[in-house]
């Protein structure tokens, strides 16, 4: 429905930490339960990006014994500072762009307000936000979403511990 209204996906391909980071700007900071699972994937990407790093290393020595007298200067200069310094800034660099980040569950609404200006598209926002809580028991019923669109006979409704839903 999102990429339907918007016209692109609400997350972004990429690394799994810098994914958890499009799912709480879109969505809201992750439920509880999710936050020991979340540390272990920011963890685990951290090290693949340094393991990369390290392999890059190791293998850019046959590439420099290739390369031209001028651009072995060059690639050493810039391997003159240490590894972990280089891994370093690339975390901090990392850990800057997500203090710049917008506030948890605010990309969706400045996405919906940029790519969506039809006054009659805007009552899916709240069913979008609604249907994408990342916690299932926060998430919006069916039967909530159909009433919030207008769906006009109230009978196609069932009280499920009173949440409105609809089945199919």
């Amino acid at each position: 429905m999102f990429c339907l209204a918007v016209g692109h996906l609400p997350f972004h391909c990429g690394p799994p930490d810098d994914l958890i980071d499009d799912m709480i700007e879109f969505a809201g900071e992750l439920p509880q339960e999710w936050q020991q699972k979340e540390e272990q994937l920011r963890r685990e990407a951290r090290h693949e990006r340094q393991e990369r790093e390290r392999r890059y290393a190791q293998t850019s020595s046959a590439v420099v014994e290739s390369m031209s007298e001028l651009e072995r200067e060059l690639f050493q200069k810039r391997q003159q500072e240490p590894l972990q310094s280089r891994l370093d800034r690339m975390e901090e660099d990392r850990r800057l762009l997500r203090e710049q980040r917008k506030p948890p569950g605010s990309g969706l609404e400045a996405a919906f307000r940029e790519h969506v200006p039809e006054p009659e598209l805007q009552v899916l926002l709240p069913v979008i936000k609604g249907l994408t809580k990342l916690s299932p028991s926060s998430r919006m019923s069916a039967g909530q979403a159909l009433y919030l669109v207008g769906m006009p006979h109230e009978e196609c409704y069932a009280t499920d511990e009173g949440r409105n839903t609809k089945s199919y």
